[in-house]
C-alpha cells in the first residue's frame, strides 16, 4: 500500500501545478484547500472540499482525479478506481489518471474478495458494468491484471517521458513474472530519471530473476550510492548475497536494513536464515520470532515461518 501512497503524493504535486485547465476561481480555491488537507493526510476534510468543487463543476476531470487520490489515502482502492474512471471519462488524454488507475488495479489484482464483490454487484445490477470500464476489465478480463496493463500502456502513450509510468508498469510485470519486460521498463525509468534509487533496486530484482547476479548486485550498489539510507536496497542486496552464499555479507546488509527500518519483518526473517546458515541457530530463532511478532497478520510470512519450523523439526526450540 505504501507504493500507492507514495504515488499519491507525487501526483498531488501535479494537481498543485494544474491551474491553467479552465477552472473558475471558486473551483480552484476548493481544490487548493482540499490539496492542503490531503498533504497532511486529512482525507475526509479534503474530500469535503473536492465535493464542493464538484458541485461547481461536475465535468472537470481533475476534481474527480483529486477525489480518487483522497480515496487512495483512505485505503479504499475500489472507490479510488471509480473516481479515476470518471476522470478519464471526462478527459481521455489524462495520463496521470490512467497511471493512478493502473496502480489501483495492480494493488487490487491479488484481492479475490474484491473481485467477488464486483461480481455480486454486477449480478444484482448488470447496468453497473457499463458504467465503469474498471469493473469490466478487472472482473471479466482475460487476466486479473489486464486492466492495469492497459492503463499503464495508455499512460505511457500519453506521457512517454515520465519515469514513474515505466516504473509502475515494471512493478506489474514483475508480479506477472515477465522479468525481461520488467527490466526493460526499469531501463527506461532509469534513463529518464538516473538519480532515482528505486528503479535501480527493482531492476536489480528483475535481473536476479533472470539469473544475472553480477549486474543485479551492480544495481543494488548504485541504488545505495544514490541513497545510502534506502533500507530496501540493503534488504535486496542482502537477499542477493544469500543466493550466492555470502552469508556474513548478507547479515551485514540485512542488519543495515533493519537499522534503517526496524519494523521490516522480512529483513529479520531473512537475516535469521543467513545466521542459521552460519551455524548460529539461537540467533536464527531470535530473528524469526521477532519477524513473527512484527507481522502477526501477514499470512505469507507466517506460512514461511511454519514451513521453516517444520524443516528444522526438533532443532527448533519448544515455545
Amino acid at each position: 500500500m505504501m507504493k500507492q501512497i507514495t504515488a499519491l503524493f507525487q501526483v498531488l504535486l501535479f494537481i498543485g501545478l494544474s491551474t491553467s485547465i479552465g477552472f473558475t476561481q471558486d473551483v480552484l480555491a476548493y481544490l487548493k484547500k482540499g490539496n492542503e488537507f490531503a498533504r497532511t493526510k486529512q482525507y475526509d476534510k479534503a474530500l469535503d472540499y473536492y465535493k464542493q468543487a464538484q458541485q461547481l463543476d461536475s465535468t472537470n476531470a481533475l476534481v474527480y482525479f483529486s477525489m480518487g487520490n483522497a480515496w487512495v489515502g483512505k485505503d479504499n482502492l475500489i472507490r479510488a478506481a471509480g473516481y479515476y474512471d470518471i476522470a478519464i471519462w471526462w478527459d481521455r488524454q489524462f495520463a496521470e489518471a490512467y497511471y493512478m488507475r493502473g496502480m489501483a488495479k495492480h494493488q487490487l489484482g491479488d484481492d479475490a474478495e474484491i473481485i467477488t464483490l464486483y461480481q455480486k454487484i454486477v449480478k444484482k445490477d448488470p447496468k453497473k458494468l457499463k458504467k465503469s470500464p474498471y469493473m469490466q476489465k478487472m472482473v471479466f478480463g482475460d487476466h486479473k491484471f489486464a486492466g492495469s496493463i492497459l492503463d499503464f500502456n495508455k499512460a505511457i502513450e500519453l506521457n512517454p517521458n515520465d519515469a514513474k509510468m515505466y516504473e509502475g508498469r515494471g512493478d506489474l510485470n514483475l508480479d506477472l513474472k515477465q522479468y525481461l519486460a520488467a527490466k526493460k521498463d526499469y531501463d527506461q525509468a532509469i534513463k529518464l530519471s538516473p538519480t532515482a534509487a528505486r528503479p535501480y533496486v527493482m531492476r536489480g530484482v528483475a535481473r536476479g530473476y533472470l539469473q544475472d547476479v553480477v549486474n543485479s548486485m551492480k544495481d543494488f550498489n548504485q541504488a545505495i550510492s544514490l541513497d545510502p539510507n534506502y533500507a530496501e536496497a540493503y534488504n535486496k542486496r542482502g537477499l542477493a548475497r544469500m543466493q550466492i552464499q555470502q552469508y556474513q555479507a548478507a547479515v551485514t546488509d540485512l542488519s543495515k536494513a533493519i537499522a534503517l527500518d526496524p519494523n521490516d519483518a522480512y529483513a529479520y526473517f531473512y537475516r535469521g536464515l543467513a545466521k542459521g546458515m552460519l551455524g548460529t541457530l539461537p540467533e536464527l530463532v531470535k530473528d524469526v520470532k521477532k519477524a513473527s511478532s512484527l507481522a502477526t497478520n501477514d499470512t505469507k510470512l507466517q506460512m514461511m515461518i511454519i514451513d521453516l519450523k517444520m524443516k528444522l523439526g526438533p532443532s527448533w526450540p519448544k515455545d
